[in-house]
């Protein structure tokens, strides 16, 4: 896995760079404690995704509908301590179907166009740019400093894959007090790099196609 350079991005906070070193570090931390892996399969295809979230998280939302199936997660002791409060912390995973499927850089980059308004200042920083496990794949580091409708800041790290049959959106998301103009993401380096390595973790395979997208050997096997 391949990192994009930092180089040419003016005001690169340290959370990206952090992140970056993250695409080049053996896959531990949050990766490693986490349950077994989940595979989601397309029985049209074969092809899945294979994620799951950490431990300690609960499903809290959900959609299968036509051509679009996406799943929310929170942690469960957020939500223990008040169930009723809007999210701050967030997991999701996504596919879509709907043909053509994007690039994953160009849907970043589509999707987030104009959030400059709704955030006041906006920023977004690609942190890879490649193929994984035979998948055009595309990770950014994501910062509202203010969302005008939460009135809180919002931080991201979003990784697009782009199959064969789906194109598969997953996001770890964390919102807190707004962010000055000038200012730096106010989130722990060691969170920001077990995010890294979380999404690092999620991948897309198929078993159809051993050779181009191996997925990984089932326990005992």
């Amino acid at each position: 896995m391949a990192c994009r350079s930092p180089f040419g991005l003016p005001g690169l906070p340290a959370i990206v760079l952090l992140t970056m070193t993250a695409c080049t570090t053996a896959a531990d931390g949050d990766a490693t404690t986490d349950p077994d892996p989940m595979a989601t399969p397309d029985p049209a295809s074969g092809e899945r995704l294979i994620a799951q979230p950490p431990q300690g998280w609960q499903q809290t939302g959900g959609t299968n509908l036509g051509n679009l199936r996406r799943a929310e997660f929170r942690p469960e002791a957020e939500i223990a301590a008040d169930p009723d409060s809007d999210w701050t912390r967030r997991i999701t995973f996504e596919s879509l179907s709907e043909e053509p499927l994007p690039d994953p850089i160009e849907f970043v980059e589509l999707m987030n166009a104009g959030r400059d308004h709704a955030c006041g200042t906006f920023s977004a920083h690609p942190t890879f740019a490649g193929e994984e496990n035979g998948y055009p794949t595309a990770v950014y580091l994501l910062v509202c400093h203010e969302d005008r409708q939460t009135e809180r800041s919002e931080i991201t790290l979003m990784k697009t894959i782009r199959g064969n049959r789906h194109f598969y959106v997953i996001t770890r998301a964390l919102r807190g007090e707004p962010i000055p103009k000038d200012g730096v993401p106010d989130i722990e380096q060691a969170e920001i790099g077990g995010w890294a390595l979380y999404l690092r973790s999620i991948s897309v395979c198929d078993p159809d196609r051993p050779d181009a997208h191996p997925c990984p050997e089932s326990p005992g096997t």
